[in-house]
């Protein structure tokens, strides 16, 4: 039973999903929550990359900071591969426009 665990533990090997947050002056002080597949997977700081464990096969991820989130994100995790995801915001009016009006889909979210 043991060698069956360690089997099936070797081919389910986990990948990363390796999200990057940028150094724009918006929400320095706050932690941009990380939900993968609707469930809270942490948090990444201000000007800093986090690192996720993620099953190789399709995931959503969506951030969340206050009342303002991203739309789901659909990514395809492969073994060994990392998935690159940069956090983004509007620039300019729409800055603030977005986190009135569009407060559901605020952040952007671009797979590198």
């Amino acid at each position: 039973m043991l060698r069956l665990k360690i089997v099936i533990g070797a081919l389910m090997a986990n990948s990363i999903i390796r999200i990057s947050r940028g150094n724009e002056n918006w929400g320095i002080v706050r932690q941009l929550q990380v939900y993968i597949d609707n469930a809270r997977a942490g948090v990444v700081r201000w000007n800093e990359t986090a690192e996720f464990e993620a099953s190789p096969t399709s995931h959503t991820v969506r951030f969340r900071m206050d009342w303002c989130q991203s739309a789901d994100l659909p990514v395809d995790v492969s073994d060994g591969k990392p998935v690159e995801l940069l956090v983004t915001i509007p620039t300019g009016l729409a800055r603030w426009f977005g986190m009135i009006f569009a407060a559901s889909r605020y952040f952007r979210l671009k797979q590198s």
